[in-house]
């Protein structure tokens, strides 16, 4: 786990494959994260509460957006930024970034 944000409706933590949202009495309410990853909650009737996004594989940081707590941009070492919408968890948005190198930083 890299960073705790904490709103109304619970605690999301975010790792380095994706972002995890509970009640703060611990049941999982989404879980966004890469791709390749297992779905590891499920809802009443079985069915996986989890959302795929290929491009998450290094991310660091979130933070809140102008928007309130019900949406968060989640980024880290690599080309896309992402927001999610914190009450359906899910991906609305992919920000693509451009590629740091030696070159663009001097």
């Amino acid at each position: 786990m890299r960073q705790l944000l904490f709103n109304d409706r619970g605690v999301m933590a975010l790792g380095p494959k994706g972002v995890h949202m509970s009640l703060r009495r611990g049941p999982p309410i989404w879980d966004v994260r890469c791709a390749l990853g297992q779905p590891c909650c499920f809802d009443v009737e079985g069915s996986p509460l989890i959302c795929r996004q290929p491009d998450m594989t290094d991310l660091y940081c979130m933070s809140f957006t102008s928007r309130g707590a019900s949406e968060i941009l989640v980024a880290g070492c690599q080309d896309t930024m992402f927001v999610i919408d914190v009450n359906k968890g899910e991906t609305t948005k992919e920000v693509r970034t451009a590629a740091l190198d030696e070159e663009n930083i001097r």
